[in-house]
C-alpha cells in the first residue's frame, strides 16, 4: 500500500497499541542505527505489541503495552512532537509502514507565526532528557550502560540552550501586602527548588483544572540569577520526566560547559 493510501485509512483504524517503557512512564523511542530517526512503533495488534515488549524485556528494559482509542492518537502524536520524536513506525497486519511524523500531524513553522506568539517548546531537550533515563535507570550493572556519559552531556547541552515556562504565585508579604514570586517547589526533605517547564503541556500536568498562573518565558542564564535566592536548585517538567539540578550541579555545569551565546 502506498504511503498516501495508508494516510488515507489511519482515521479508520479503532485503536493502536503502544509500547511504555515503565523506566519513564512514556512510550519507548529508540534512534534508528541507519538513518538516526527518533523514532516510536505502534502496532495494529496487541499481541505483536506484547511480542516486542518482550524482546525488550531480555535487554532489561521493563514495558507495557498501553492501546492508543482513536479519539486520542491526536494528543499522542502531538505529544511526540513535543517530544523531538520525528518517525512513527506502524506495524500493521499486513506490512509495516515508516511514516515521518510531518506527514501525520503539521503544525505552522516559527516564520509563520509572530515572534511574539511562538510557543515555548524544546524538543530537542525532552528528547535527550528521555534518552538518557531510558538508558540511566536500566537494572544492570553501570559498564553496561551504554554511551550514558554522552547521553548527560547531551541533555545538559540542551538544559543550557532552553527558554523555559516559569509559573508566577502569589505570596503575602510580612507587611501583609501581595506580591508575586517564582513558583517554588518542596522536597519531602524540606527544601525549595524552583519550578521550570518546557513547554504547555508539561505545564498542565502539573497544574490543576481551573487553575492558572501567570508565567514568565525564562532562558537558562536568568535561571542561574534565580537560583541565588532562597532555593537549593531547580526542578525541570516536576509532573513529568523530571530533572532535579542542585545549586552545586548548575556551578559546575557553568564551569564545564560554555554558556549559548
Amino acid at each position: 500500500m502506498e504511503k498516501s493510501e495508508f494516510l488515507k485509512t489511519l482515521p479508520t483504524v479503532n485503536e493502536l497499541y503502544a509500547i511504555v517503557n515503565q523506566l519513564t512512564k512514556m512510550p519507548h523511542v529508540h534512534c534508528d542505527e541507519e538513518t538516526f530517526d527518533d523514532t516510536i512503533t505502534l502496532y495494529e495488534k496487541k499481541e505483536d505489541a506484547e511480542a516486542a515488549a518482550k524482546a525488550l524485556m531480555k535487554e532489561h528494559i521493563p514495558c507495557g503495552v498501553l492501546v492508543i482509542l482513536q479519539k486520542t492518537v491526536g494528543a499522542l502524536y502531538l505529544d511526540l512532537m513535543l517530544m523531538g520524536v520525528n518517525r512513527v513506525d506502524f506495524v500493521m497486519e499486513k506490512e509495516t509502514h515508516v511514516l515521518e511524523l510531518s506527514d501525520i500531524i503539521r503544525r505552522k513553522d516559527d516564520d509563520e507565526i509572530p515572534e511574539g506568539k511562538r510557543p515555548i517548546e524544546n524538543p530537542e531537550l525532552k528528547l535527550s532528557m528521555l534518552y538518557f533515563f531510558q538508558e540511566m535507570r536500566k537494572n544492570v550493572p553501570p559498564e553496561e550502560k551504554k554511551n550514558l556519559r554522552q547521553l548527560e552531556e547531551e541533555m545538559i547541552i540542551n538544559v543550557m540552550r532552553a527558554t523555559y515556562i516559569m509559573p508566577l504565585m502569589e505570596v503575602e508579604k510580612e507587611n501583609g501586602e501581595k506580591a508575586q514570586t517564582f513558583l517554588q517547589l518542596k522536597n519531602p526533605e524540606g527544601d525549595n527548588y524552583l519550578a521550570a517547564f518546557t513547554d504547555t503541556v508539561e505545564y498542565n500536568r502539573f497544574v490543576k483544572d481551573g487553575e492558572r498562573m501567570p508565567i514568565v518565558p525564562t532562558k537558562f542564564e536568568q535561571l542561574l540569577q534565580l537560583r541565588k535566592t532562597n532555593v537549593k536548585g531547580i526542578v525541570i517538567n516536576p509532573a513529568g520526566i523530571n530533572v532535579v539540578l542542585t545549586n552545586e550541579n548548575l556551578e559546575k555545569f557553568e564551569e564545564s560547559f560554555e554558556l549559548p551565546s
